[in-house]
């Protein structure tokens, strides 16, 4: 009876020529890149830090602000709005 257990799974393997086939290939690149797919999903999940709070309101970060003065004076000077014209080229536009 073992002899007829070992036969039956040698027969239950593919071939060489069969596994050398490209879809067999395939098959197997895509089983061996599921499986390394569930280990880096595994050791992400393992490599996530938990932190317990001692209490459950977590304070945010105080945000200072420095407001430094700028190198152009904004304040003060005229806004040009609208078209602008180079040299006097349009005429129209300075005419504004």
């Amino acid at each position: 009876m073992s002899d007829a257990n070992e036969q039956q799974k040698k027969a239950k393997q593919p071939s060489s020529r069969l596994l050398s086939m490209k879809f067999m290939q395939r098959s197997l690149e895509k089983a061996q890149q599921e499986e390394l797919e569930r280990e880096r999903k595994r050791i992400i999940t393992e490599a996530e830090w938990v932190i317990d709070y001692e209490t459950e309101q977590v304070q945010k970060p105080k945000i200072r602000v420095d407001y430094q003065s700028s190198y152009l004076a904004f304040n003060g000077t005229p806004m040009v709005m609208g078209r602008q014209s180079f040299k006097e080229f349009n005429k129209v536009v300075e005419v504004k």
